[in-house]
């Protein structure tokens, strides 16, 4: 049996235990990108449950409650560095024009923190890239929270809203919905249209 811990993956730094968190919230990262049919594509993480949403989390102590850096660190993770690396997205999100974000509540009632964020679109290679990871460190008998995403895929922005507008397509389409990804995603389709229209207004330039 493995020892393999979720710090020796992520290299992660030991934290002062005087360190204390000073408020409760989530935040993660809803990467999206256009595709060579002026569509937009967002790319989604499968959880243990067999249902799809974005990379987010809990926030940690060694966040220092900066919303951003949790939303770096969760994606970083649960996507098994198979997309971008942690300094390329921390750097991405000091941009305001490179995200929209959306603020929402987790089930606990606490506040979460969505960054909808453009990123290359890597349609074979991330996924490829996230698998083999995902074997390996199932092969290691790693921890249970190192394996927190089964598999990424990217995925429409219309077949997402078709799933919002009717949950029976979830399962016609075969994308069952994160309970409260969902919920955030029905509660700001007017973020949703955002998005598309400043897609659309770049493309006319």
């Amino acid at each position: 049996m493995s020892n393999f811990k979720r710090s020796d993956f992520f290299n992660c730094k030991p934290i002062p235990n005087i360190l204390k968190k000073t408020r409760m919230y989530s935040a993660g990262i809803l990467p999206y990108q256009i595709g060579e049919n002026e569509k937009i594509y967002f790319l989604v993480g499968k959880d243990q449950q067999g249902t799809w949403s974005d990379f987010g989390g809990k926030c940690e102590i060694q966040d220092f409650n900066n919303i951003k850096e949790t939303a770096s660190r969760e994606f970083f993770e649960e996507s098994l560095n198979a997309v971008i690396d942690l300094n390329t997205t921390r750097e991405m999100l000091k941009n305001e024009k490179n995200y929209n974000l959306i603020v929402s509540t987790t089930i606990s009632g606490n506040p979460y923190y969505m960054f909808i964020l453009r990123v290359p679109m890597l349609p074979d290679t991330c996924r490829d890239r996230f698998k083999k990871t995902l074997q390996y460190l199932q092969h290691i008998k790693a921890e249970y929270n190192c394996l927190e995403k089964t598999d990424i895929k990217w995925v429409s922005m219309d077949t997402i809203i078709h799933c919002l507008d009717n949950p029976e397509y979830e399962e016609i389409l075969g994308w069952p919905l994160r309970k409260v990804f969902r919920t955030t995603m029905i509660n700001n389709q007017k973020k949703l249209e955002e998005i598309k229209n400043q897609v659309f207004n770049l493309n006319i330039i």
